[in-house]
């Protein structure tokens, strides 16, 4: 297990990281920055918040993208087997994170979304899943392999999809491609909970997972 000044020997900017492998986006850009279309969809909800199409680290709505814990603005891609970079989530691995420490809702600083996505995405708060999954009709389809929630807006008919990930959790992914769970990080400190759960019915609920758990982020965009 890496100790905390090796973790930081190895940092590598997610920013710089991400931007190396997608130049299309532009994080360093001003607030003219233009977001292309198509990295969002609108659903037409009240508070006008729009959701991305993908996951953060993904570049089509039903891939993985990056499991990240409380906190953490590292993100960890699983290759199939195993995280690529060798990383557990595991408790004693997390103690030495940088956003172990961190115990309030996350800000900016603590915002993977942004660090990787730039100034004007965000990890979006429960309210806003909430008001998601009001405003939306539900429907469980596969692409290709993988089974996602298609949440079709009951105000303009567009419609997201979420894929069924699971967790990551000691060095492995739990509950991956079920029915059930769906996960994704919040912004909100809620004790030991950091998943937005939806279930098949159109429900949700929190889920209680540990801040050392791995959980995809789907990013919302802020003009």
């Amino acid at each position: 297990v890496p100790g905390f000044e090796d973790y930081r020997a190895n940092w590598t900017s997610p920013h710089d990281r991400f931007q190396s492998w997608f130049p299309e986006y532009d994080p360093d850009a001003s607030d003219d920055y233009p977001l292309p279309k198509e990295d969002w969809v609108d659903l037409g909800l009240p508070s006008g918040t729009l959701w991305a199409r993908c996951n953060v680290g993904a570049v089509v709505p039903q891939g993985r993208g990056f499991y990240f814990s409380w906190a953490n603005i590292q993100g960890h891609y699983w290759n199939g087997s195993a995280f690529a970079d060798g990383y557990q989530f595991s408790e004693e691995e997390y103690q030495q994170s940088p956003g172990y420490l961190w115990q309030s809702n996350l800000d900016d600083a603590h915002d993977a979304a942004r660090e990787y996505l730039g100034e004007h995405w965000r990890i979006p708060e429960v309210t806003l899943y909430q008001e998601l999954a009001a405003n939306t009709n539900w429907e469980v389809v596969t692409i290709g392999t993988v089974r996602c929630f298609r949440l079709t807006s009951k105000i303009n008919f567009n419609h997201l999809e979420i894929p069924l990930l699971g967790y990551g959790h000691d060095g492995r992914i739990t509950a991956d491609n079920t029915q059930v769970w769906m996960s994704c990080l919040n912004r909100q400190n809620n004790a030991s909970s950091l998943g937005w759960t939806f279930l098949s019915n159109g429900q949700t609920y929190i889920a209680t997972l540990y801040r050392k758990d791995g959980v995809p982020i789907r990013p919302i965009y802020v003009p």
